[in-house]
């Protein structure tokens, strides 16, 4: 059989039109991203496939937007999520991180010059909080230094005075 094959491909050409080719550039590209800005892709971290339908349905409620959310599956528990408007999608990343069915919903922007296969999911923000510190440890400063020993800091909750209590 493999034979038969390697005998069928040394047989293969393309026809002169199939030669041709073509081109897509770079303002094409970024066209499609001027109209498609308000897009996330989704990664629902799980060992099986969820259910894309009850994802639909479940996060939809959950974020209760003000226009209509479009989702597209992009692969098994990946997801390109359309948001009419941008209030929506800022409102969704606020809110994050978000889980499905106790799994991680891992977030990022599109990026259009890319495969979609190549999205990295590699980063998520997590909200920490940490209980029984000193009365003098909650502030500004100190959750700077316990922030940073764990990773990049996106916020700190506290007052305009630091005071974090």
């Amino acid at each position: 059989m493999e034979e038969e094959l390697e005998s069928l491909w040394k047989g293969f050409t393309l026809t002169d039109q199939e030669k041709k080719g073509f081109e897509v550039t770079k303002t094409e590209v970024e066209t499609v991203a001027g109209e498609k800005k308000f897009c996330l892709q989704l990664l629902v971290v799980a060992e099986k496939q969820v259910n894309k339908e009850a994802f639909r349905t479940t996060m939809s409620k959950l974020w209760s937007p003000e226009g209509w959310i479009q989702f597209k599956e992009m692969g098994i528990n990946k997801f390109l999520m359309e948001f009419e408007m941008e209030q929506d999608k800022k409102k969704v990343l606020q809110g994050h991180p978000w889980t499905f069915d106790r799994f991680l919903v891992c977030m990022e922007d599109v990026d259009w010059s890319a495969p979609p296969n190549e999205a990295s999911f590699s980063q998520e923000s997590f909200w920490i909080q940490i209980h029984n510190m000193p009365l003098g440890s909650m502030n500004t400063e100190i959750g700077s230094q316990i922030g940073a020993s764990i990773g990049e800091i996106m916020e700190i909750d506290s007052d305009t005075s630091g005071c974090a209590w």
